[in-house]
């Protein structure tokens, strides 16, 4: 039996999202100013503050908390997947919902892409969707978070880097974006007292924090800098995926290796050729591949040629929106 429905969200839908249990107060206080949706946390959510949300005409988009007490690998993946889908199966959730999976902050040493792929294995595995919440710090290059399983992506507040310090979002862009204060500037009044406040989220559905001014405090240290501010980045490393192919140029040299290629490769065959030239003309053919680099370049196509196609398989899937889990 489940409760509600899983409902897909217009673009543009603000909603917001908080820790610990959300007040009475603070549901009508967040209607009130049109926000439509509430992020909460499996961890902490109960079946009363669902109904209080419902009874409000809020939907939810249920998050798990980031691990960042462990190193993370495939097994945590696992464990914390069935885990929050048990959660999501106690408060009697439909199919479909996006869970959002909390990447930030993870342990050193950590497998984070094992943690997520097989966390979003087990969530799909109980019916649910696996979205993933790309926090700060976290060490996913661009195309590493993208090649992950989750289907859509929210941005956490501020700018999201990778381990080397660049710009770190999936091809398909995010279908949530947090941190957009500006269209509730009394909100940010009432955060500088230290009053309870919410952080808006835009579009979709997408993550926050919420709370006191101590939890505030909490979240700010907890994203700042480790080791000074002067903290040393390491070489970004080269590599096929962080080069950009000139497909044409690629394709004229490798046709004009093929050309030469053809004469050595047809007398190298030649069974009316004496042995000794059969040899020298296969030892020609070798070293042609070998100075003009051609293995290396068919073979930096062939990456790129594999990883578009992923990227267009996935890409298809940027235009739904994120569902969250709304009263009937």
């Amino acid at each position: 039996m489940t409760v509600g429905v899983a409902h897909a969200c217009p673009p543009f839908l603000l909603g917001f999202d908080v820790l610990a249990p959300a007040s009475d107060a603070v549901l009508d206080d967040a209607f009130d100013r049109g926000l439509r949706w509430g992020g909460r946390y499996l961890n902490n959510l109960t079946p009363a503050e669902r109904d209080r949300f419902f009874a409000r005409g809020l939907g939810i988009l249920p998050y798990t908390e980031a691990m960042t007490g462990e190193p993370l690998d495939a097994a945590t993946g696992v464990r914390y997947g069935v885990a929050m889908s048990a959660r999501a199966a106690s408060l009697e959730m439909p199919g479909g919902v996006h869970v959002g999976i909390d990447l930030e902050s993870p342990m050193s040493g950590s497998l984070v892409g094992e943690h997520v792929n097989a966390m979003a294995d087990a969530l799909v595995a109980h019916k649910l969707s696996a979205a993933l919440y790309v926090g700060a710090p976290q060490p996913l290059r661009s195309h590493e978070l993208f090649l992950l399983k989750p289907n859509r992506y929210i941005k956490g507040a501020g700018r999201i880097v990778d381990a080397y310090g660049a710009l770190a979002e999936p091809d398909c862009g995010w279908a949530g974006c947090g941190g957009l204060h500006d269209p509730l500037p009394r909100m940010r009044r009432r955060a500088r007292r230290g009053g309870r406040h919410l952080r808006v989220r835009h579009r979709g559905a997408s993550a926050g924090r919420s709370a006191s001014g101590r939890d505030s405090q909490r979240l700010r240290r907890r994203h700042a800098p480790h080791g000074g501010a002067q903290a040393r980045t390491p070489a970004r490393p080269k590599g096929p995926m962080n080069e950009p192919v000139d497909f044409d140029k690629l394709a004229t040299d490798v046709a004009a290796v093929v050309v030469k290629l053809g004469g050595l490769v047809r007398l190298a065959t030649n069974r009316g050729a004496t042995l000794e030239e059969r040899r020298t003309a296969a030892m020609t053919a070798c070293d042609l591949l070998a100075s003009t680099g051609a293995l290396e370049k068919v073979e930096k196509a062939r990456q790129w040629i594999h990883a578009n196609r992923v990227h267009l398989q996935r890409a298809q899937q940027a235009a739904a929106f994120l569902s969250t889990f709304r009263g009937r």
